[in-house]
């Protein structure tokens, strides 16, 4: 899988994971990506809500559920390195934007944990 080169390749991908949280059909796979995720993009709605997009799903090109699924050689890694210099900025802990994520893991109706995989802290690049 190819990384993002810009902000609307991340656009783009952040419109698909959109797509799938109301989907029927892949709507357990964007709350396993919430769930499981470390860093994420946080962005606000035209109706002021909080979204929260996963790095290593927006991190790749054209992204899907079935390429993603499919690629073993996924790795935050690269995705976050390639997220911080499209934004020009890395992610960092932030308290606040984890209670935001704290509510917003109880609107999807997935139970709330601290830290994601590896027990790592999240981290959130806020774009506006």
């Amino acid at each position: 899988m190819e990384l993002v080169y810009s902000w609307k390749d991340i656009k783009n991908n952040m419109q698909t994971f959109d797509e799938y949280r109301c989907s029927k059909d892949y709507n357990e796979y964007y709350r396993k990506r919430i769930e499981k995720g470390i860093c994420f993009i946080v962005c606000m709605d035209d109706n002021g809500n909080r979204n929260f997009y996963p790095s290593r799903f927006i991190g790749y090109v054209d992204n899907s559920a079935e390429k993603h699924t499919d690629h073993d050689d996924k790795h935050g890694r690269y995705t976050n390195e390639i997220i911080n210099n499209i934004l020009g900025k890395t992610p960092k802990q932030n308290e606040q934007i984890l209670r935001y994520f704290e509510e917003f893991c109880g609107k999807i109706d997935i139970e709330y944990k601290e830290h994601g995989a590896a027990k790592s802290p999240r981290k959130f690049w806020v774009y506006n």
